[in-house]
């Protein structure tokens, strides 16, 4: 894409898992362990490695913070270049 013209250019793609707002907190941390230790498995990381995806994992603060810079990296895009909803 830099050789495009385009050096900034930038596409990820993510997917996580969220809960209710109101979900205890205990049931979130056993939610984090379990799903880590799933994506820790090496026949699932494989699986998503051959579909070209990398498991990436973390804290449940560490994934609203990866939510919380791509919405303000994304709102301030389309406010500079002027989009707006139809």
């Amino acid at each position: 894409m830099a050789e495009s013209g385009l050096p900034a250019y930038r596409s990820d793609s993510w997917f996580g898992l969220v809960a209710p707002a109101k979900t205890p907190r205990a049931i979130i941390t056993q939610l984090n362990k379990d799903i880590v230790g799933i994506l820790r498995q090496p026949p699932i990381r494989e699986r998503f490695l051959a579909q070209g995806a990398v498991p990436v994992f973390g804290s449940a603060e560490e994934f609203l913070k990866l939510q919380q810079d791509e919405y303000a990296r994304i709102r301030k895009l389309v406010k500079e270049l002027g989009i707006e909803p139809r």
